[in-house]
């Protein structure tokens, strides 16, 4: 016998109390209600009359002849099969009794009798037995065996099964008892190998010995042929690992019947459209349906199974075709979130390599995103990982960077693209079930005009070009603005430059990959604990808005340079002369060598005619920020990435890519249009609320809340309160842990099995703190956001601008005051050391307080709007 290398990356069986378990976040076990509710229920199975089941369910006479360079099978009835291939006949799962029970008086009775006898059976070499049940292990049909065969006769069962056999049927000789992916041969076929791989579904055979026995499928493999027997299961992540361990397979035994009601089976059996899944996952080239038409164990018509068998292939064999444009990360995600639905995807990039934003180039490409040599991401290794692949450990904990038309659309829902094939110099069409855009909102430079920029003698480019600080050697540098890239040019460029200024009109909140204890801030923090690294006011660059309200900058290196003199901060630039440029509120020229713009982005898609979609920045009206709810069939078309959370960017792409997916796989529903413009004006509202310049920050997103929103849409959503009973330690993590992917992957569609202990062994799973719950109370209830009564000057001058007199403005009220003054205590501000975009603390604790505050003192514009 011998034991696959699993290397910790493969599912094993685990026995908790003596009793075998599910690794898998898919696997449920019914109640006594449920049970209950089961047996009140109409039983669909209408089993007709003998007369009937003879042109229904015809029983042919089995040949057992074979070729033997082909692989064969007969199926005998349920799970029972005949199979032979490289000189070995193998017999699955025997049952060949009348009745499915302890007794052959009473319990499931067969309404069509076995094809083959145990005496017209050909000679068997080996048994192979996926568990205990008696629909699959039949007390008589062993002995039957162990008679006609004796010792020829070779028994591979799962663990805990050899004492039964040995005990209850006698069979002391050639049993073989195995653990999940460990394999054994027969001496005399040394090169077949029989591998018990594993299954989802549970044992028992009596009221006492439930999961005592470990259950599973089994892998059988050959010189020339594979077999695959999945036995009794339910669907789970482990068959695409099975395929990848053990496949391709030439032949594969499924089970296809016993699924209803699914709200009670689906933890145990799969039904026709999850089999054709496990088809597709183990990479069988061909598969047969078994376990149906023998007995009536489940509620469905005795018939369905094969039916539906056959819509779900149909259904495959017309996959959807997915067309994503752009192969960034965001991307990837979606390539993988549509490989997940079995989707025919086709990744549509202009450049010749992928990574998008974090595709480091020497020069400038037009329409693309651009970064720096030097860039690192803002936010941490575990908060940027997609949610079922972790960045490897030996990976730092902040990682360095290292054309379409409309055709038919309106009539059929399809996109037709015309693509232009560079390698090769054509230009060809193509049509799409679906459409992702995956090309990010970083491609198309925003370039602000000022007073007399037109006389300027040196040189002006926007940080889109801004690769490396070489060709600024020696040169006094102006760099606009000081959102991520215009802080991280600034100190660049300190480090050959004389004289650096960092032209701001608002300020900005700081904050710092390392922090207290030297751990890793995931994104961001409240404003007392910025303020203990350094005086934002001192420093000239405390914001004209409270944090939430402002975009934050993450730079652990610039205030040092504003310690060193090496970067000057300056207000807004006035006007420009031919050497240099004047700032607001000085009269003197300030000289320099070269202007940097780092001033945002515009939102541009010119592969989209206008005439279908019109793209505006602060009138793109994206339901959940991914789909046009004007179009006529909005589901077909993507945007992903399109958002700016307060928070890592990847794990919310990626889960729009899933969305988006299983809309498409019509395994999640689509909301109707007059859902999605609700949904569009109440974050629109939100918007108005928090942010003084609102129409900027249309694509922002509060992290949480919002994934959470897609979660709940897709059935993803960890539910906290169950684990709270069930799963303590879990809950623990989730609850006062930071807010990883890999929650999203714990239960529901393409759930992965490695996702709890992904979040147990999250590296840095000791950094919360009770004070973090006292954070996320504040940012809820909206102690964070401006909330000063406006002039009346800026609300007349907002309305003119905007147009929007629906207006709603409140005085600061002494809660909140007093909410300043406690959060700016010694104690709270030096325990925090944990992010409060990262936290799940405030959703239960702040419950209670959220609609006293944060809904009846709502605030809609800051003091300052009329400089947004």
């Amino acid at each position: 016998m011998e034991t696959v290398d699993t290397n910790n990356e493969l599912p094993k069986s685990v026995k908790v109390n003596g009793r075998f378990t599910n690794p898998w976040g898919t696997w449920r076990m019914y109640s006594m209600r449920k049970a209950v509710k089961f047996l009140m229920e109409t039983n669909h199975s209408n089993i007709p009359k003998k007369v009937v089941l003879n042109q229904t369910l015809p029983i042919l006479k089995p040949d057992f002849s074979y070729d033997a360079n082909r692989i064969s099978m007969t199926w005998i009835g349920h799970s029972t099969a005949v199979v032979h291939f490289d000189g070995i006949t193998i017999l699955t799962d025997p049952m060949f009794s009348r009745r499915a029970s302890m007794s052959q008086w009473v319990g499931p009775a067969r309404y069509r009798r076995p094809a083959a006898t145990v005496d017209e059976l050909p000679q068997i070499d080996a048994v192979v037995v996926s568990h205990d049940h008696y629909d699959h292990l039949d007390l008589g049909s062993i002995r039957a065996l162990n008679a006609r065969f004796g010792s020829h006769l070779h028994w591979f069962v799962p663990s805990g099964l050899k004492g039964w056999m040995r005990g209850a049927v006698g069979v002391t000789r050639n049993v073989v008892e195995l653990e999940w992916w460990q394999s054994a041969c027969i001496p005399s076929k040394p090169d077949v190998q029989f591998v018990m791989t594993p299954a989802q579904h549970w044992t028992g055979r009596g009221l006492t010995d439930e999961r005592r026995v470990l259950w599973g499928s089994w892998a059988v493999v050959g010189p020339k042929h594979r077999f695959f027997f999945a036995g009794d299961t339910a669907y789970c992540p482990v068959f695409k690992q099975i395929g990848e361990m053990y496949g391709p397979f030439d032949l594969a035994a499924i089970p296809i019947g016993a699924y209803e009601p699914r709200w009670l089976i689906e933890s145990e059996h799969v039904d026709p459209e999850q089999a054709v899944q496990i088809h597709e996952d183990i990479g069988s080239k061909l598969s047969v349906g078994v376990h149906w038409g023998t007995f009536a164990l489940a509620h469905e018509y005795y018939l369905e199974p094969p039916m539906k068998l056959k819509t779900a292939l149909k259904e495959r064999m017309a996959a959807k075709k997915i067309a994503v444009i752009g192969a960034g990360n965001s991307g990837m995600g979606a390539f993988n979130a549509c490989r997940e639905q079995s989707f025919d995807v086709v990744v549509y990039e202009k450049t010749d390599q992928i990574c998008g934003l974090w595709l480091y180039r020497d020069e400038e490409l037009e329409g693309s995103a651009s970064i720096m040599r030097t860039t690192i991401i803002n936010s941490s290794k575990e908060m940027t990982s997609f949610s079922n692949f972790p960045v490897p450990d030996h990976f730092p904990n902040y990682m360095h960077n290292t054309k379409m038309q409309n055709g038919d659309y309106e009539e059929t829902g399809k996109w037709r693209l015309t693509v232009h094939d560079i390698n090769n110099n054509r230009v060809f069409q193509e049509v799409f079930d679906g459409v992702m855009v995956c090309t990010g909102h970083n491609s198309v430079p925003s370039m602000p005009t000022f007073k007399n920029q037109h006389i300027f003698k040196g040189l002006l480019m926007h940080s889109h070009a801004f690769k490396d600080n070489k060709a600024f050697a020696g040169k006094r540098v102006v760099v606009v603005g000081i959102g991520g890239s215009g802080g991280d040019t600034a100190v660049e460029l300190s480090n050959v430059c004389p004289n650096v200024y960092l032209s701001t009109r608002t300020g900005s909140w700081v904050t710092y990959r390392v922090g207290h204890k030297g751990r890793p801030l995931a994104n961001a923090t409240v404003e007392g604990y910025m303020n203990m690294r350094f005086d934002h006011k001192l420093y000239g660059l405390k914001p004209k808005r409270r944090f939430f309200s402002q975009r934050v900058f993450v730079n652990d290196e610039l205030p040092k340079k504003i310690m060193t003199r090496s970067v000057a901060i300056k207000g807004d630039i006035q006007e420009f002369t031919e050497n240099g440029v004047i700032f607001t509120g000085e009269p003197n020229e300030s000289l320099c060598d070269a202007v940097v713009f780092a001033t945002g982005y515009q939102i541009s898609y010119p592969f989209l005619s206008e005439s279908v979609i019109s793209v505006k920045k602060s009138d793109f009206n994206l339901y959940k920020n991914i789909f046009y709810a004007d179009l006529k069939h909005p589901h077909t078309l993507a945007f992903i990435g399109i958002i700016v959370p307060m928070g890592a960017v990847l794990p919310t792409a990626e889960l729009q890519s899933r969305y988006f997916a299983l809309i498409m796989a019509n395994k999640c529903q689509m909301a109707t249009q007059k859902q999605m413009i609700r949904d569009i004006k109440r974050q629109t509202k939100w918007l108005k609320q928090h942010y003084p310049d609102w129409e900027r920050r249309a694509l922002n997103v509060y992290y949480i809340k919002y994934m959470d929103e897609l979660a709940s849409l897709m059935g993803v959503k960890p539910n906290l309160c169950k684990y709270f009973f069930t799963d303590l330690k879990l809950w623990f993590h989730m609850y006062f842990g930071p807010c990883v992917s890999y929650q999203y992957r714990l239960t529901g569609p393409n759930s992965w099995p490695k996702a709890r202990d992904a979040i147990l062994t999250y590296g840095w799973k000791d950094n919360w703190n009770i004070a973090t719950a006292f954070i996320d109370m504040f940012a809820w209830i909206g102690w964070a956001y401006d909330r000063r009564r406006p002039t009346e000057a800026v609300v007349k001058a907002r309305i003119a601008r905007t147009g929007d007199s629906d207006q709603k403005y409140n005085r600061l009220s002494g809660v909140y005051r007093l909410m300043d003054i406690i959060t700016g205590l010694p104690v709270l501000r030096t325990a925090l050391n944990m992010p409060y975009v990262t936290n799940r603390t405030n959703c239960m604790i702040c419950a209670t307080v959220i609609y006293r505050f944060h809904h009846k003192n709502r605030w809609t514009v800051g003091p300052n709007a009329d400089n947004a």
